[in-house]
């Protein structure tokens, strides 16, 4: 038969212990939740039934652990169980997806207060606002964030913000590589379209036979391919140039035809 001594039943591990333990985290949660949502505050009854059965299940699982194999501190687990709905009574971290911030409401001046004074002692900078006649002190900034999950233990929490925060640089760094190549690429079009207009100009304002034969094959290259790149337009003569010799006598083509604009000026 099942135990009935309640001091019994909550001091051993048995069937009876687990359900009663749960059932009483279950019912306090609910009492302080309830509390709460009829004073319309954020985390109700759902919230604080759900903590306070996982608070109890996690030290369940620790006394567990403790009690069968001698492996774990209960005492350390407890600690960690305690900071955590310290946090959640009065604290709230955004979604690191979205933004960095991690905030705590003080709903009296004492707790504002001793809060101010832990971050101070704590080195964390911080700034503070009313929210509904409530003090809000409130951090931004990724590393002060993961230093004070660090100073709080929440070692988990602190790693999928680390992995967030990795993830995001590595598509904001991918994203501004692809704005570089697609801004450099219309440039390299516009300035191939541009030479290829001025080598037009000369081939009918002067003729590319009045040309010197490496500016003449260059020319009709560059009209014929004005979406090669100066490296591509180089392997495409014969014999085939470098670089910074096909961009010299293109160079020298516009300058060709920046006089013959002048020149066609000057007449008019």
């Amino acid at each position: 038969m099942i135990e009935l001594d309640l001091v019994g039943n909550l001091r051993d591990l048995n069937v009876a212990s687990v359900v009663l333990r749960l059932v009483l985290a279950m019912l306090f949660g609910g009492t302080i939740g309830f509390e709460r949502g009829i004073r319309q505050r954020a985390a109700g009854l759902r919230t604080h039934m759900l903590l306070c059965v996982g608070s109890a299940s996690t030290m369940l699982c620790s006394q567990f652990l403790y009690a069968s194999y001698g492996v774990g501190d209960p005492a350390r687990l407890s600690a960690q169980v305690i900071s955590g709905i310290g946090f959640l009574g009065a604290g709230t971290m955004s979604n690191p997806e979205k933004g960095y911030h991690f905030e705590w409401k003080a709903e009296n001046e004492r707790l504002a207060v001793n809060l101010r004074r832990l971050m101070e002692k704590s080195g964390f900078p911080y700034q503070t606002y009313l929210r509904r006649n409530m003090q809000v002190i409130y951090i931004k900034e990724a590393d002060q964030i993961i230093s004070l999950l660090a100073l709080m233990g929440a070692s988990g929490s602190l790693l999928k913000m680390e992995n967030i925060r990795v993830n995001k640089q590595t598509r904001l760094h991918a994203t501004r590589a692809a704005n570089c190549d697609e801004h450099n690429s219309e440039r390299m079009l516009d300035a191939a379209q541009k030479q290829a207009e001025a080598c037009r100009k000369i081939s009918l304002q002067l003729g590319l036979f009045n040309l010197p034969p490496g500016l003449r094959e260059l020319a009709r290259k560059r009209m014929e391919n004005p979406e090669l790149s100066l490296t591509e337009l180089g392997e495409a003569m014969e014999p085939p140039l470098g670089k910074s010799a096909v961009n010299h006598r293109l160079r020298r083509l516009m300058q060709i035809a920046s006089e013959l604009d002048q020149q066609q000026s000057g007449v008019h």
